[in-house]
C-alpha cells in the first residue's frame, strides 16, 4: 500500500493517456484497449488509474468477442468493491472475472468455443505502477530515456529465450512466435504475472500486443518515445512504423504520460484593480468626449434690456485635457508593469496609452466683454455691467472593488 503522503499528494497528480489501433492486413481487428481515469477523484486516490489491452484469438470473429468481454468485464470488476484496496489483489480479482466473461461467451457462441485473448494491465496509483498480464502483450515503462519490459511474455518463444535455447533476434523471426502458453478462455493455464515499479514526473507507460513489439524493436520505440513529447504523437509514431515494417497482424498501443498538474496562478487583486479602474475611466471619459471638446448650455429667456448690459444666453466652454497617467498613484502604474502577467500587461500598456487623452478634470472658463446700449431719454439710471462668471468642472470617479479571483485548470480525458 502507499504511504499516506502518497495518498494526500495523488490529487496533484496527473495521467495522460491515448490509444491507438488499426486492423494492419488482417480482415478484421480482435485487438481491444480500453482506459480509464475516475471522474471521482476520490476513486482516483484509492484505486488509480486503469489501462487494459487484450489480443483475441479465435475464428469466427470468437477472438474479438472474447477481447471484447474481458476487456469490459477486467475494467468493471476492478472498480468493483468485491475487488478490495489493494492494487495486485484488485487485479487478480478483475482477471478472474474476465476469464468468466471469455467463458460465457463461448458458450453462448458454440462455433467459437476456442475463443481465448491475452491481457495486460497497468494501474498507475500515486506514483506507483502496478502491472499485470496473461499472455504476450505487453507494458513498457519508459524512464530517463530507457525502455524497460514490465509485463513477462507467456509465449512458447519467450520460454526458450528464458531457457537460453534461442536468442532474442532468432524468437523475433521463429514460425512458432505467435503460439501463447497462458490465455483467457480456452487456455488451461491463465494465471497471471505481476510486476511494480516507482514512477518519476514525465515517465511513460506503453501497452501493446505483439503486432507492434513483434515487428518494432525496443530500441526503436524508446527513439520514437524520445522523439515525440505527447501521449498522442508517441502512439501515432509506434503505430505507424509497426504498419511501416510490414506486421502481419492487428496493432495496438496505448501511452501513458506521468506528470504533476500545472496549476494556473490566480491574478493578484491590485492589477485586476487597476484594470477595472482603467476600464470605467475609459468609459466616463469616453461618454463626455462623444459630447465634443466644445459643447453650448441650454438657451434660456433673455434678459431685459432696460438701462443695463445686454448679456448673450450662451457661453463657450472649453475643455481643457490632462493625460490620465497623473491621475493615477506612482505605486499603481509601477505595479500595471511589474506584477501583471506578460500577456495582460501588452493589453494595460496599449490601453493605457488610448486613455491618455481622455480628461480627467474639465476645467470651463468664459470672459465675455459687455456690450454696452442706448438707455431711453430719461433720467439715466446707473448702468450695470455683468459678466459670466468664470465655470469650473470637476469629474471626480472614485470606485471601491473587492474581487476574488481563483482560476482552476483541470482537464479529464475521457477514452
Amino acid at each position: 500500500m502507499a504511504s499516506s503522503d502518497a495518498k494526500r499528494n495523488r490529487s496533484q497528480l496527473n495521467y495522460q493517456w491515448e490509444i491507438r489501433t488499426d486492423q494492419g492486413p488482417r480482415p478484421e481487428n480482435q485487438d481491444r484497449a480500453v482506459a480509464i481515469t475516475p471522474d471521482n477523484a476520490a476513486l482516483i486516490n484509492k484505486k488509480g488509474v486503469l489501462m487494459i489491452v487484450c489480443d483475441g484469438v479465435g475464428g469466427l470473429q470468437g477472438g474479438q468477442k472474447a477481447a471484447d468481454a474481458a476487456s469490459m468485464a477486467a475494467l468493471t470488476a476492478y472498480y468493483d468493491e468485491a475487488a478490495g484496496n489493494e492494487p495486485q489483489q484488485a487485479m487478480r480479482y478483475a482477471i478472474e472475472q474476465a476469464n468468466v466473461a471469455v467463458h460465457a461467451e463461448a458458450i453462448q457462441t458454440p462455433a467459437a468455443a476456442s475463443m481465448a485473448t491475452t491481457i495486460v494491465m497497468t494501474v498507475a496509483l500515486g506514483s506507483q505502477l502496478y502491472v499485470a498480464n496473461v499472455g504476450d502483450s505487453r507494458a513498457y515503462l519508459f524512464s530517463n530515456g530507457h525502455l524497460e519490459q514490465l509485463s513477462t511474455d507467456h509465449s512458447w518463444v519467450a520460454e526458450q529465450v528464458r531457457l537460453g535455447a534461442m536468442t532474442k533476434e532468432e524468437a523475433r523471426h521463429s514460425t512458432m512466435r505467435n503460439l501463447v502458453t497462458r490465455s483467457l478462455g480456452s487456455a488451461a493455464n491463465n494465471t497471471p504475472a505481476f510486476s511494480q515499479r516507482a514512477m518519476q514526473v514525465g515517465d511513460r507507460v506503453v501497452l501493446c500486443t505483439d503486432g507492434v513489439h513483434g515487428v518494432v524493436t525496443d530500441d526503436d520505440m524508446a527513439l520514437l518515445l524520445k522523439r515525440h513529447p505527447s501521449a498522442g504523437a508517441a502512439a501515432d509514431a509506434i503505430l505507424a512504423q509497426a504498419l511501416e515494417n510490414n506486421t502481419a497482424d492487428n496493432v495496438t498501443v496505448a501511452v501513458m504520460d506521468y506528470g504533476t498538474v500545472k496549476k494556473t496562478p490566480s491574478f493578484p487583486l491590485v492589477p485586476v484593480l487597476a484594470v477595472l479602474l482603467v476600464l470605467l475611466v475609459i468609459f466616463v471619459g469616453s461618454a463626455i468626449l462623444l459630447m465634443g471638446n466644445t459643447f453650448t448650455r441650454p438657451t434660456s429667456t433673455p434678459l431685459p434690456v432696460v438701462g443695463q448690459t445686454k448679456i448673450p444666453s450662451t457661453a463657450v466652454i472649453h475643455v481643457e485635457k490632462n493625460p490620465i497617467a497623473s491621475a493615477l498613484p506612482a505605486t499603481l502604474s509601477k505595479t500595471l508593469t511589474t506584477t501583471v502577467p506578460t500577456r495582460l500587461s501588452t493589453i494595460l500598456t496599449s490601453t493605457l496609452s488610448t486613455a491618455a487623452l481622455i480628461p480627467t478634470n474639465i476645467a470651463a472658463t468664459s470672459t465675455l466683454a459687455p456690450t454696452p446700449t442706448t438707455a431711453p431719454t430719461r433720467t439715466p439710471a446707473p448702468i450695470r455691467t455683468t459678466v459670466a462668471p468664470t465655470i469650473t468642472v470637476t469629474t471626480t470617479v472614485a470606485v471601491t472593488v473587492t474581487l476574488t479571483v481563483t482560476l482552476t485548470e483541470t482537464s479529464t480525458k475521457a477514452p
